[in-house]
């Protein structure tokens, strides 16, 4: 917003001209038999204070941008610009006592590229790097609007499912290994094929006592133990055989 100062020229010697500039909101008044240089400095007088008075609102809102980005950096992966493993916490806390008042299911999903220390060792950290930042960004894409996506650590990304099923958050799951396993993942002129594990956990939205916000961590880990499990098991039958 803009500041526009008001100057009141008034007729009459005996007019009371702090009664003039409180009746009419006024910045300034003075008398029309002032001489022309007394109006013109009362005139650059009041143009002074309009000019501090802009400076000091664009500096407030520069401020103000400034720590929203502070704010924003805080929650964000370093690497990927995704939510951190701080804020994805946070966040379930509070999508959990929604969906808990609410009574609406709540999924969480964790999604973990396989191998991947052994990646790192073997390509670099720079080809690390760029496979979790295409890997990030394939999941925004993939997700809702409503979505949180975010890397807790190594390979593994977290996904809170707002108002989700488990059957909705397995149709998502198999819309992400449709798209992902086509894709090619590392820097330009050396890129590889990925393979990922998931594991998801819902809370269907009915109060228990011994189910929180930690029970559905755990349950999505557990869920992808067993899916890392059940995938090396079938390939130790496909070399047996």
């Amino acid at each position: 917003p803009h500041y526009y100062s008001i100057l009141i020229v008034a007729q009459g010697k005996h007019r009371d001209l702090n009664d003039l500039m409180k009746q009419s909101g006024a910045d300034a008044a003075c008398l029309y038999e002032h001489t022309r240089q007394d109006l013109a400095s009362r005139v650059d007088t009041l143009m002074k204070l309009k000019k501090a008075h802009d400076k000091a609102n664009s500096l407030a809102i520069k401020l103000s941008h400034t720590k929203e980005t502070i704010r924003d950096l805080e929650d964000q992966d370093s690497i990927t610009r995704l939510y951190n493993l701080s804020y994805i916490n946070t966040r379930l806390e509070k999508e959990f006592r929604h969906s808990e008042r609410f009574q609406v299911a709540l999924s969480f999903m964790i999604v973990s590229i396989e191998s991947f220390h052994n990646l790192t060792h073997s390509k670099g950290p720079t080809f690390a790097i760029k496979v979790l930042q295409q890997l990030g960004n394939d999941l925004i894409h993939l997700t809702r609007a409503d979505d949180i996506v975010g890397r807790s650590w190594g390979g593994d990304f977290y996904i809170i499912l707002p108002e989700t099923k488990t059957e909705g958050a397995e149709n998502l799951k198999i819309r992400m290994i449709s798209h992902i396993q086509d894709q090619s993942y590392g820097l330009d002129g050396d890129k590889m094929k990925l393979e990922f594990n998931f594991g998801i956990s819902t809370f269907a939205g009915e109060t228990k006592a011994s189910f929180g916000v930690r029970e559905i961590l755990l349950e999505a880990e557990d869920a992808l133990k067993s899916n890392i499990l059940l995938k090396a098991s079938h390939k130790m039958i496909k070399v047996a055989n």
